[in-house]
């Protein structure tokens, strides 16, 4: 931990003659134990959203797991369900086939004298 602040000895001797020449012999104790307050404090935080992260992708993992298991169920059902919609559509197009269409009326035939004649000034066509 001192090679990331990048301090040596010396340096930590001239630190803790500061901090006690600043604020005494008898408020560092009661300064040591409000930082180890402080910082229990912020460890039980952290290790109690951790295992909350930890309870909620549980959670997760467990539906995704349940989920996954009647998927199959799931499947066979969806199958039967369109099995039988299509034996009976396949049963409801059969009746429908066996059964006499309607028949067009016969179209009289005309004579050429009734066929319709083009007007005088337009071209005939051609077939």
């Amino acid at each position: 931990m001192l090679l990331f602040f990048d301090v040596s000895g010396g340096e930590i001797v001239v630190i803790l003659l500061f901090v006690l020449i600043f604020f005494g012999s008898k408020k560092i104790p009661e300064m040591a134990r409000g930082l180890g307050r402080g910082l229990r404090e912020i460890k039980d935080a952290s290790d109690s959203i951790k295992r909350e992260i930890q309870q909620e992708g549980n959670k997760v993992r467990d539906e995704l797991n349940q989920i996954g298991r009647s998927l199959p169920d799931l499947e066979k059902e969806t199958r039967s369900q369109l099995e039988e919609d299509g034996s009976s559509s396949r049963a409801a197009s059969a009746e429908n086939t066996n059964k006499e269409e309607p028949k067009e009326a016969p179209v009289p035939e005309q004579n050429e004298e009734e066929q319709v004649k083009p007007h005088p000034g337009s071209t005939p066509r051609t077939q």
